[in-house]
């Protein structure tokens, strides 16, 4: 008893209604997230954009894409406001929800124009939009929470958005069989997902206020880094990279978005996709105790082994490709194994920030932070572009209502095969992930450094 009345006292004044304001931010952009992964099915089966065409856009807008996560990095850590180094950068939710109904609103006009079109609006939601909101975000978990309170608030925040995300991941289906046949459909279904989501996304901007202003200010005197100084640090730590690729990987199958063509083309109903995605609810369960586990076993080895059973998984659906148990209980099982990576990448990203300032002797909080955004972004423009160019190669037609049979082969490599490549390769990964062995040195040394 008395441990757990100490454990309380290190949660500071009003943590309920920070953790819920920072757990309606989570939800906004996994519900955005899910919104931008029916994209390409969108594209193709609506607007009736070629698939290749539609992996051209994303191809393109990555390079874009490839620097301006750094650069929103760099911006965040040169940012002193009044409202922090973070905080100001929540606005960016509502511009990101806005250019996202936009984007599934594509206009009646020449095909040059839908791709100029799509180019603009996908850029606006994506490449600036939820680039600022990366970079911002585990700064802003940084400067929110004190240490003890950034572990709990993760499983807090999972548990609510994980819910909330799985209610949308259930109905989106539903919507899409029911009103999402039309362009002017996907709107709707757009705007519905964009209203309630812009509003709990920028609802931290107003109230999660960044706990040291004072240090903030006072920083404005300090020397800045230069992009080059700050990229350079960037690459001296090699937790933050490897982690990256975990992240990648990770995104990547969730950029293909493949169950849409799987269950319309493979199982032969849509529908019984949300029948499958009930089942993964009980990942649900989990989530609240992913802080006692992290603790326990620390991150590596809960992710490492968690990433491992999600291979097996994916892989394991080859043996039966229609058979609805099967494919309820791999889906049930490949979200649990999503889970760590996805709810600790802030944790991962602090204890990053903490190894930069203790091997180089600087704080490169917001290039750090904005590795995730990395992660996200690249990782579904990569998986993206996967489901174009290869289901064009294997001759896919949005048009037709039985698919020929290699792209139907395409289809379950894409869906089964290739994540369970991806996801056994993000396991191996985190094996190497050996920071937290070094952490109680570091922290001990910074604490000292500051003393001096």
């Amino acid at each position: 008893m008395k441990e757990k009345k100490e454990a309380k006292k290190n949660h500071l004044p009003h943590y309920g209604l920070r953790a819920a304001v920072w757990t309606t931010y989570a939800a906004s952009n996994g519900m955005e997230a899910l919104l931008l992964g029916y994209m390409s099915f969108y594209l193709t089966d609506s607007v009736l954009m070629a698939a290749a065409t539609v992996g051209t856009i994303i191809a393109l807008s990555r390079l874009f894409d490839g620097v301006s996560d750094v650069i929103a990095g760099f911006i965040i850590d040169r940012t002193n406001s009044r409202l922090g180094k973070a905080r100001p950068y929540s606005i960016f939710s509502l511009v990101m929800w806005a250019t996202a109904v936009l984007l599934f609103s594509v206009p009646d006009i020449s095909d040059t124009g839908k791709i100029i079109y799509v180019f603009i609006m996908y850029n606006l939601a994506d490449t600036v939009s939820r680039t600022m909101l990366f970079a911002s975000e585990s700064v802003h978990c940084k400067r929110a929470f004190n240490p003890d309170e950034q572990l709990d608030v993760v499983g807090v925040a999972g548990l609510a958005a994980g819910i909330v995300n799985m209610v949308v991941g259930v109905l989106m289906p539903l919507l899409i069989n029911s009103v999402g046949k039309t362009k002017e459909g996907w709107t709707i279904i757009a705007l519905c997902l964009a209203i309630p989501g812009g509003v709990m996304g920028v609802l931290k901007l107003f109230f999660l206020p960044e706990l040291d202003m004072q240090e903030v200010l006072d920083k404005k005197q300090e020397y800045r880094l230069s992009v080059k100084e700050s990229v350079i640090a960037l690459f001296h730590n090699k937790y933050i990279l490897l982690f990256l690729v975990v992240g990648m990987t990770r995104y990547t199958i969730m950029g293909m978005s493949m169950h849409t063509y799987y269950f319309t083309y493979i199982v032969g109903n849509l529908d019984l996709y949300s029948v499958v995605s009930m089942v993964g609810l009980l990942s649900m369960v989990v989530m609240p105790f992913i802080p006692a586990l992290t603790r326990k076993l620390g991150i590596r080895k809960f992710a490492s082994v968690f990433l491992f059973a999600g291979a097996v998984a994916y892989a394991a659906v080859y043996v039966a490709p229609k058979n609805i148990i099967l494919l309820a209980i791999s889906s049930a099982v490949t979200l649990l194994a999503g889970l760590p990576v996805s709810m600790l990448e802030n944790l991962v990203a602090i204890q990053c920030m903490k190894y930069s300032e203790w091997k180089d002797g600087v704080q490169i909080e917001g290039v750090i932070s904005s590795m995730n955004g990395v992660s996200h972004k690249v990782g579904q423009a990569i998986g993206a572009m996967l489901v174009g160019f290869l289901l064009s190669a294997s001759g896919y037609n949005g048009e037709l209502e039985v698919q020929g049979a290699a792209a139907s082969e395409m289809i379950k490599f894409l869906y089964i095969g290739l994540p369970a490549i991806l996801t056994l390769i993000a396991s191996l990964c985190m094996r190497g992930y050996r920071l937290e062995d070094k952490l109680d040195t570091i922290e001990a040394d910074l604490a000292e450094r500051k003393n001096v």
